[in-house]
């Protein structure tokens, strides 16, 4: 298995990247008026599926690159260590970028309902959490089949016990009920049922890291995925729909993308969608005696004016990753291999 083969992963985080700050930036500051435009109503039919590619993606990625390197996974040293940091920090940061410290009474007196966001789970510690199940799984040594199959069982435990998790664990302290409460907060991401698509992510990956297939038998996944949302009820018939949109995305892009295309200024956003999350969540919403845009022109855009702004924000992160990456091969390697 080479790089190469992983560009179609690589075109379709750089697109969920785009969907996830188009959707806080629209979310954060257009108007009453704007959220009216037939380019809103548009978008609204696109943004189910953010999360679900992007958590798939991460994913498939995190399969790709674990699974060919069993061993220096499974005992202490650079690989563990660093995944491990990764982890760490995912959770930390997600927690952090989620302080209410814009509330004056911030630290000592700030309402309960102020403090909910940050008892919630948001994108990055859902996948920290789901990174660290699967990674915890993955130290039993299993065959990439058999990891595959568990990540597939952990799938339909994710969607299947949502509602009773949420149920158990509604009398927990907020902070500690946060990654199972799926009403925690709006923009919430309790890890039932979204780890749900990250495991189903690995699960594909490991799979197709044992013996890659053509894009025809992404798109079939995803098809089947469709299929079957027809036929079942609830919670899941949402879960497979999405996922279904979000494999045959990945399909097309399979079919489209050359499997040996060079792409390195693809790569290096694409495994930066970390630094593209921090910078954006700052944008919008600042930092400690820094204000951000939510609060320094609120609901007053226009659609034209939330495209700007999204433009704006992943055009000056691209162009800052890039000029490092120029300034310093070296240190873009390393931001595209860890």
């Amino acid at each position: 298995m080479t790089a190469a083969r992983l560009r179609s992963l690589d075109v379709a985080r750089c697109i969920a990247i785009v969907m996830m700050v188009l959707a806080h930036v629209r979310d954060g500051l257009i108007s009453t008026e704007g959220n009216a435009h037939w380019l809103a109503r548009l978008h609204d039919w696109t943004r189910g599926l953010t999360a679900p590619l992007f958590f798939i993606v991460s994913g498939w990625a995190f399969a790709a690159a674990t699974v060919p390197r069993w061993p220096s996974f499974q005992v202490w040293g650079p690989g563990l260590r660093a995944r491990t940091e990764r982890i760490v920090t995912l959770f930390v940061v997600g927690k952090l970028l989620t302080l209410p410290w814009w509330h004056p009474g911030f630290p000592v007196d700030v309402p309960a309902d102020v403090w909910v966001p940050f008892t919630a789970s948001g994108v990055l510690e859902c996948i920290a959490l789901a990174m660290a199940v699967a990674h915890g799984l993955a130290l039993l040594k299993l065959t990439p089949r058999t990891f595959a199959a568990v990540m597939l069982a952990l799938t339909v435990a994710a969607v299947g016990l949502a509602a009773p998790v949420q149920a158990a664990t509604a009398g927990w302290p907020l902070l500690l009920r946060g990654p199972f409460n799926t009403d925690g907060a709006g923009g919430g991401f309790a890890l039932f049922p979204n780890g749900g698509y990250f495991w189903l992510g690995v699960a594909v990956g490991a799979l197709w890291v044992t013996k890659p297939w053509s894009s025809a038998t992404t798109l079939g996944l995803g098809a089947a995925a469709k299929l079957v949302a027809l036929a079942v009820g609830g919670g899941g018939a949402l879960f497979l729909s999405r996922g279904g949109w979000a494999l045959l995305l990945l399909g097309a892009l399979q079919l489209a993308v050359p499997a040996g295309a060079a792409m390195p200024k693809v790569e290096l956003v694409a495994r930066r969608a970390f630094t593209f999350y921090v910078v954006h969540m700052v944008a919008l919403w600042g930092v400690p005696f820094v204000p951000g845009l939510v609060f320094l022109v609120q609901k007053s855009f226009s659609v034209f004016g939330v495209l700007g702004a999204t433009a704006a924000i992943l055009g000056g992160t691209a162009a800052a990753l890039l000029a490092v990456d120029r300034w310093s091969p070296e240190r873009g390697a390393a931001a595209v291999t860890r």
